[in-house]
């Protein structure tokens, strides 16, 4: 969004478009509280338990991280500590669509649940993270497949956002 209102002015202002104006935008455009980070898989991997024989499947993905996204929005550190001590506690679900239902619904039910979050780090300017796929739930399954065949698959943080930092750009005209 940023880039592309790069240089431009804004009509009601008429000067270039401030932070504050990309900010407002990208509110109105993520139902003025939300805003997704999509990242692909890093890698995959299957754990068989000895005792069982039953296998696990894990997927490493990069979640958010702080540099500004496409969008042209930024976590802070703060904000992503607190991920990662969700995100190793493992009471963090996986949703696919952020478990919404075909009516664009927030529903959240037990049968959508496609796995758990259970690990999570900050590797450079980037966080990883690690998600268990329910094993009972076939849409774990599609999703592996979809990694097993390097789909270009993209996961969300889902993020609210509570507090922003004004930022103020030039833009050369």
């Amino acid at each position: 969004m940023k880039q592309e209102m790069k240089g431009k002015i804004n009509p009601k202002t008429k000067k270039p478009y401030s932070e504050s104006d990309y900010w407002a935008i990208c509110q109105a455009q993520h139902n003025k509280k939300s805003f997704n980070y999509f990242a692909p898989v890093t890698k995959h991997w299957i754990e068989k338990n000895a005792e069982t024989g039953t296998e696990q499947k894990y997927m490493e993905v990069t979640l958010s991280g702080l540099k500004e996204d496409r969008d042209g929005d930024r976590v802070s550190e703060e904000a992503i500590n607190g991920m990662i001590k969700q995100l190793k506690a493992g009471t963090v679900p996986f949703y696919l669509d952020h478990g919404l239902d075909e009516n664009g619904n927030r529903t959240y039910r037990l049968k959508d649940m496609t796995g758990v979050w259970v690990d999570g780090r900050l590797e450079g300017d980037a966080l990883k993270a690690v998600v268990k796929l329910n094993n009972a739930n076939p849409n774990g399954e599609i999703v592996w497949k979809y990694a097993e065949e390097g789909m270009p698959i993209g996961f969300s943080i889902g993020g609210r956002i509570l507090k922003k930092k004004e930022e103020f750009v030039e833009v050369a005209e």
